[in-house]
């Protein structure tokens, strides 16, 4: 799901239902980012299906600003 809204350049595991991605480029507009900006950090929930972009923080990693969420639904393909 995530390989078709964004591509990002690192990823961790903050929990069993929570990714998060770092270096990411938008393949679609999330707002307030159009088709192809650069967004530092999203983080992933797929307990709650909410979709965070985050500002990196200047002073440390743990130093950063929420900018927009957004709620995801995972849908089925056949």
């Amino acid at each position: 799901m995530e390989s078709d809204l964004f591509e990002w350049a690192g990823w961790n595991l903050v929990t069993d239902t929570i990714l998060q991605f770092y270096g990411c480029i938008l393949k679609v507009p999330i707002y307030p980012f159009n088709s192809g900006e650069m967004v530092p950090i999203i983080r992933l929930n797929f307990e709650t299906g909410a979709l965070q972009l985050y500002d990196k923080g200047h002073v440390s990693c743990s130093d950063v600003s929420l900018i927009s969420e957004h709620k995801v639904r995972l849908t089925l393909v056949s």
